[in-house]
This record gives C-alpha cells, sequence and structure tokens, in this order.
C-alpha cells in the first residue's frame, strides 16, 4: 500500500473516531442551527429496498446493531468491532461503518446529524444533502456526491436506538458503478 493510500486510510479512520467524539458533545452545536430538514419521499423507495436489486454477497460484517455484506473480493478490517468497520475494494474502494452513543436526552433529527458528518468528514469537495431514503426500513440521511481524489460517496445515517448508525460508501470510476455497489450493499442490510 502507498504512502498515500495509507494516509488516506489513517485520516479516515482518525475521523471516524473524531466525529464519535464529536456526535456526543454537539447536542447544543447542532440544536442551534437553523434549516429544515428534507421530508422523506414519498414514494416509498429508498436505499437497501428494491426488489430488484441483488444483494452484495461477500464478507458480513455482523455487529449488535445491524449486519450487511460487503462486495464479493473486498477485504474487512474490524478497527474497533462494534465502532469502526472499514471494507477495502480493488481500486482504493471503500465502506466506512461506524456506530456511536448518541448523546442521552437529545434527539437528534436527520438534518442534525448529517450536518455533523458534512463538518467533520476530510471530504473535499463535500457531497451534498439530499431527500432521506429507507435503510431496511428505517428513515435515513443520504448524502452524494464527488469527494476529491476521482472518489464518489454515498453516505447514509440515522439514529439507530441509543446509536448514530452511518455508513459511507465510496468508489471510483462511472456513476452506474457506484449505484450499483451502494444497492447491492444496501439491499443485505438487515437491522437486528
Amino acid at each position: 500500500m502507498s504512502r498515500r493510500s495509507r494516509d488516506r486510510v489513517g485520516a479516515r479512520l482518525a475521523t471516524a473516531l473524531v466525529a464519535a467524539t464529536l456526535v456526543l458533545s454537539a447536542c447544543d452545536a447542532t440544536s442551534a442551527e437553523s434549516g429544515s430538514d428534507p421530508t422523506p419521499s414519498s414514494s416509498g423507495s429508498g436505499a437497501g429496498d428494491s426488489p430488484s436489486v441483488a444483494p452484495a454477497h461477500g464478507k458480513l460484517v455482523d455487529t449488535s446493531w445491524f449486519s450487511v455484506h460487503v462486495p464479493r473480493g473486498w477485504r474487512v478490517n474490524e478497527t474497533v468491532p462494534d465502532l469502526s468497520i472499514v471494507a477495502f475494494g480493488p481500486d482504493l474502494e471503500q465502506i466506512s461503518l461506524s456506530i456511536t452513543q448518541v448523546a442521552a436526552g437529545h434527539d437528534f433529527t436527520l438534518g442534525e446529524l448529517a450536518r455533523v458528518q458534512l463538518q467533520q468528514r476530510p471530504w473535499s469537495p463535500k457531497p451534498e444533502l439530499v431527500d432521506p431514503v429507507e435503510l431496511a426500513g428505517e428513515p435515513a440521511y443520504h448524502l452524494t456526491g464527488p469527494v476529491g481524489n476521482g472518489f464518489r460517496a454515498d453516505a447514509f445515517g440515522l439514529a439507530h436506538g441509543d446509536r448514530e448508525v452511518f455508513v459511507d460508501i465510496e468508489t471510483r470510476g462511472s456513476a452506474r458503478v457506484q449505484q450499483e455497489t451502494v444497492d447491492a450493499v444496501l439491499a443485505s442490510w438487515q437491522w437486528k
């Protein structure tokens, strides 16, 4: 792995841990922000719920809150079990999964959770916040767009019980390949 690749992976892992810490301390900062949250789509279609999509059938990532398969041939690095998991594809593509405790006594909106991720992630440029989607039946915010170095991201997040669950899928290449990867991974998602 090249130094640039190691630096990119290291930066993402550090960011995930920083974001976990900041979510706990962001109650006042995010609740003070103004702006309305996007409303959920009424079409009923959302991430991971299309019956025509074949679920990913690579390695299973099994946490205390959800399970999901990564694409075949991707390798999984469970950095901290039930906190930070990263899967790597053949062209430095990656899927980052993080699970952090939500600050007690505060119900974050999807918009607030998304804004924290946009502030804390090292994306340049930043992806766009679009209408929420369904992640295995639960509403989730959706960030999408180019994020630098030839990568395109689709990131999803929500509060599930007392945890914030965040998944960031980044690939290089065409929008079609990105969408196929996102659809296959999210079609395999199951809550516990």
